[in-house]
């Protein structure tokens, strides 16, 4: 009740604080003073964005399809199109990754990660990805990193687009979009629907025969809507809503009946509103967030089977608010203060009714930004189930001589335990301790004119990061319990390069990038010494991409990628799922007609035909090609 009443008493108080518009005082860039908390405090943590371009090309396909084929992000996936995909970052789990839409986790209460196949990338929102992202600015769950999918309200002028895709297993996907801008409103609008039947050949490892997939076709649709009011320079209120629904057919894993039937439906729904107010030399954000999930899986031994194996719902509701006040005393410094808010409700019936959580975050920072630019920020958790430490990050960069800046962070990170970890029966543990640990990073950002060699930008991030009470499910008989099993350190360097050169009728863009990740296991329950330095499951210790590609003055584009993904260990012993790698190929052009355009592109994945998988027994589409025309009036 306390920390309740200090929150009012902070939101209520802070615009008095603010003292006005009208003083003289500090001049500080717009840009500067309406970033939010976790933009502002983000020196010397590596970051990257997806460009404009590129989600141009991926509109209305999923954020596992756009970083599957073009970074060296791990991303995982049951097989599919349409099934369940997760990312991670630097070896570690996708409950350690937080995924964040507007400010505001939609990782699964239950679970802890998110399923990125039910979020499509569209041209109204960023993304972007940090690795290592800092555990004082983003709270729970970011020891792998975080993305950042954020409503863009900066994008002027009024413009209608229709999306058609056709392409492979019988797969067709439609989406629409508008933007209408005018005096103090924008609104802009997103409607999509897909479908797939997913019924494409594989090779069974376990029954030695090629099968053609069963039971794997989709369909879903979901629309978003976003607005943006200023009613004057100094002030800004959006929002948004993005409701979604997917029917889905789980085809059988390797090995199994092909008869087996499984069904899941997700639906979801997810507001947001945010108000921001800038001040002489000061801001005040507030913004708010409800969602909704619903789950329902059902199994049978064929789709014709009277009896339901298993018939399993999963709902959740969670309501969040964020407040935070910056003021800059001077040009150079800056001073932050937040709180956040939070309560999540599971329903499901494993946990013999239903389970809450609150939590509630106070959050600090200073950041100092002159030559060098540096930042601290400092964070407390306090909830009902499970406490924060109190968490602190530092980070800096630094322009050490032309053209090249260096840069250091370092970062304490929690995880909190799961409603499943937590209240799952059988196999639930009410004592669990969160998980804990930190972060070290080091890197450096050299960009160089070559004149008639064009422009060359590299980075390099060399990181190390150990985590305590690892939380893993683990069997005991024919049962499996939730336990702090392990202690476990992830460490290695990504190193990526990007070369664009200009010619008379031609820019040609180059990129290459390589990590390099050893996560193991350093203690274990048990003292178990044949598992100490074993790999963390999934965590592969080699990955690669390198694209190249053009476009012409006219409009004419091309890109081919390539990406490697080395061995990954799925078990205590020594069996691993082979190395693979991809050749992916997209041609695209643009027909303008005055204000409308018409985009034509023709793609191709897994050129050659490879056989993989990325989790053991669901193997992966072969060969795949879509075409999309895209209608654009601007």
């Amino acid at each position: 009740m306390r920390c309740k009443l200090l929150i009012i008493f902070l939101v209520l108080s802070l615009p008095v604080w603010a003292d006005g518009e009208v003083r003289d005082s500090v001049t500080v860039k717009e840009v500067e003073i309406t970033a939010t908390r976790r933009q502002h405090l983000n020196d010397g943590f590596q970051h990257m964005e997806l460009s404009g371009e590129l989600r141009g090309s991926y509109s209305y396909r999923t954020l596992g399809e756009v970083l599957i084929n073009n970074t060296n992000v791990n991303v995982r996936s049951y097989g599919s199109p349409g099934s369940s995909t997760s990312i991670s970052f630097r070896g570690l789990s996708a409950s350690q990754t937080q995924i964040n839409w507007n400010g505001f986790p939609i990782n699964s209460v239950t679970l802890g990660s998110a399923d990125i196949s039910n979020v499509l990338v569209s041209s109204s929102n960023s993304v972007s990805l940090v690795p290592g992202a800092a555990g004082a600015t983003y709270g729970s769950g970011t020891f792998g990193g975080a993305v950042n999918i954020d409503y863009n309200s900066a994008n002027a002028g009024n413009r209608g687009v229709i999306d058609l895709t056709i392409g492979a297993f019988d797969s067709y996907r439609a989406g629409g979009n508008y933007q209408f801008n005018k005096n103090k409103l924008t609104l802009h609008g997103n409607l999509w629907g897909e479908k797939s039947d997913a019924d494409y050949d594989y090779f069974d490892a376990i029954k030695q025969k090629e099968y053609k997939r069963q039971n794997a076709d989709y369909h879903q649709a979901g629309f978003e809507q976003y607005f943006s009011y200023k009613p004057s320079v100094y002030s800004e209120l959006k929002g948004g809503i993005w409701a979604q629904a997917k029917d889905m057919n789980i085809p059988a894993i390797e090995g199994a009946s092909l008869k087996s039937y499984e069904n899941q439906k997700d639906s979801t729904l997810r507001l947001f509103l945010s108000y921001k107010r800038v001040f002489t030399s000061s801001a005040l954000e507030i913004k708010g967030a409800w969602f909704y999930a619903d789950q329902h899986y059902i199994q049978k031994d064929s789709i014709d089977a009277p009896k339901v194996l298993i018939d399993s719902r999963i709902k959740s509701k969670a309501w969040m608010g964020d407040v935070n006040y910056r003021v800059y005393f001077t040009n150079h410094l800056s001073l932050d203060a937040g709180a956040t808010y939070s309560y999540t409700k599971g329903i499901v019936d494993a946990y013999g009714g239903e389970a809450h959580d609150r939590v509630i975050g106070l959050i600090g920072g200073l950041k100092y930004t002159n030559k060098v630019s540096f930042n601290i920020a400092v964070r407390k958790d306090f909830g009902n189930n499970v406490n924060s430490n109190i968490l602190f990050n530092a980070g800096v960069q630094y322009p050490l001589v032309n053209n090249l800046i260096v840069r250091g962070a370092f970062s304490q990170k929690f995880r909190r335990p799961t409603f499943n970890d937590l209240f799952w029966k059988p196999g639930g543990n009410t004592d669990l301790q969160p998980e804990e640990g930190y972060s070290v990073e080091v890197g450096g950002n050299y960009h160089l004119d070559m004149k008639q060699w064009g422009r060359l930008t590299a980075d390099i991030a060399a990181y190390y990061s150990p985590v305590e009470n690892m939380i893993v499910w683990r069997p005991e008989g024919a049962l499996w319990y939730a336990k702090n099993y392990s202690d476990v350190l992830t460490r290695g360097v990504d190193v990526q390069v990007n070369h664009e050169k200009q010619f008379t009728s031609l820019l040609m863009q180059n990129n290459a990038s390589l990590g390099y990740n050893k996560a193991t296991i350093e203690s274990i329950e048990g003292n178990i010494q044949a598992q100490v330095g074993r790999s963390l499951y999934y965590s592969p210790e080699w990955m690669c991409h390198v694209s190249s590609g053009f476009v012409t003055s006219n409009k004419i584009a091309f890109q081919l990628n390539w990406k490697f993904v080395s061995k990954r260990y799925y078990d205590d012993s020594v069996y691993a799922l082979d190395p693979y790698w991809l050749m992916n190929g997209r041609m695209a052009k643009t027909f303008s007609f005055g204000k409308q355009e018409l985009f034509a592109q023709f793609s191709l994945e897994n050129i050659f035909n490879q056989s993989y998988q990325s989790i053991r027994s669901y193997p992966m589409p072969g060969r795949t090609w879509q075409i999309k025309i895209k209608y654009i009036l601007n």
